[in-house]
């Protein structure tokens, strides 16, 4: 009970201080005090802080969801939506302050490709296992033999 009290008052101080600091630097920017590179970072920073917000948010809601039709890969996907979602969002914001990204997107496909081809074998083991996974070829089959009766031969079959 004592260990829910402090969660619970860590969150109402976090909220509070972020609240208040949000509020000190719309105060800065608004009254022209900060130059505008500093402007710019704040700025960066505060849509990076609430993109990485959204996305734990609705990675919480896919994850629930899933859990409830019973997903066994739920905590997986929710982490690979979370990872897509921010990463799709910063390269949205990167190109919104007019930078120019496609020197990183080019570096990131060749090393991609470099590392693609060199862990060949293993990239292709990992998707087998986890086209496994997903497809669940043994799942279902646990209580359907349960009971096996040969003619002349009667057993009980746990797994």
């Amino acid at each position: 009970m004592i260990k829910l009290f402090k969660n619970i008052i860590g969150i109402i101080i976090s909220i509070v201080t972020g609240i208040i600091i949000f509020y000190v630097l719309l105060f800065l920017i608004s009254k022209n005090i900060l130059p505008d590179y500093l402007k710019e970072i704040i700025i960066l920073v505060i849509l990076l802080a609430v993109t990485y917000l959204v996305s734990r948010f609705l990675g919480s809601i896919i994850f629930y969801t899933m859990v409830r039709y019973g997903e066994p890969n739920a905590k997986h996907i929710k982490s690979a939506f979370e990872i897509i979602f921010f990463l799709l969002v910063f390269f949205i914001i990167f190109l919104s302050f007019g930078n120019n990204i496609t020197a990183g997107l080019v570096s990131a496909g060749l090393i991609g490709i470099i590392l693609g081809v060199a862990a060949q074998s293993t990239l292709s083991n990992f998707f087998a296992g986890l086209y496994i996974l997903i497809s669940r070829p043994f799942g279902g089959t646990k209580d359907k033999y349960s009971n096996l009766s040969i003619s002349w031969i009667w057993s009980n079959i746990s797994s």
